[in-house]
């Protein structure tokens, strides 16, 4: 029997499930619609695995990612994955969003002599989450929140001649930087690079704890208290 793993990301405005079957992409739905993925991902979801013919009792994994990403659709993707692995005693593979989306420009950043990926997830204002892959070391760093208005990357412009940006904070940043050592890449996470990601991990029996596992927020949540009065 095929390992059959079932993908979720959620980390961004994009929603988007895959299926693969040895590390394969075998089916893939996505959609694009911001403040949605409550509403949509579990459609999303049962329109996959009805299209591809694929029973739940014959999923080996489910994987989602973990973050960093919207506080939001975060808890709502492993809120599903978490669901869908106790139902049918499933092991859980959480998948950090930063190396969804490096790992999948890898190829295209190596083709365009890139030695630096660094990518960048969203965090509103002139702020983005951002981590460095080497791709001489094969190494992240940890993903930590970065002020793109400040020349953050200096040192990894002296190492480097040319270095990939990646991610939806990706263009806000290549926007304001106006320096020919930078290229950017695809600024959209998919689930459709998490295939390698979360096969590696089964096959080394690698595992999160459904009960435990949460997201990765980085920052605490902005959250104000109403000036209504309520009573």
């Amino acid at each position: 029997m095929p390992i059959r793993i079932l993908c979720i990301e959620s980390s961004t405005d994009v929603c988007s499930v895959a299926l693969f079957a040895d590390g394969e992409l075998t089916g893939i739905k996505e959609a694009d619609k911001i403040n949605s993925h409550a509403e949509i991902l579990a459609v999303l979801i049962d329109q996959l695995m009805k299209e591809n013919q694929i029973p739940f009792s014959a999923l080996s994994a489910v994987a989602v990612s973990t973050g960093p990403g919207s506080y939001t659709s975060l808890r709502v993707g492993l809120s599903t994955a978490k669901g869908i692995c106790y139902a049918g005693g499933l092991p859980l593979i959480g998948l950090p969003t930063d190396q969804i989306l490096i790992s999948g420009q890898i190829q295209t950043a190596v083709a365009q002599h890139c030695t630096c990926i660094i990518g960048m997830i969203d965090a509103r204002r002139m702020e983005a989450y951002t981590t460095v892959y080497d791709v001489k070391k094969h190494t992240f760093t940890d993903s930590t929140p970065t002020l793109l208005d400040e020349n953050p990357f200096t040192e990894l412009e002296t190492n480097h001649s040319r270095i990939a940006l990646c991610g939806n904070g990706a263009e806000k940043y290549y926007q304001i930087c106006q320096k020919d050592i930078y290229i950017l890449l695809d600024v959209k996470t998919t689930s459709r690079w998490m295939g390698a990601l979360a096969h590696e991990r089964f096959t080394s029996r690698s595992f999160d704890d459904v009960a435990y596992i949460t997201p990765v927020y980085i920052k605490p949540p902005n959250i104000t208290e109403s000036k209504k009065k309520m009573w």
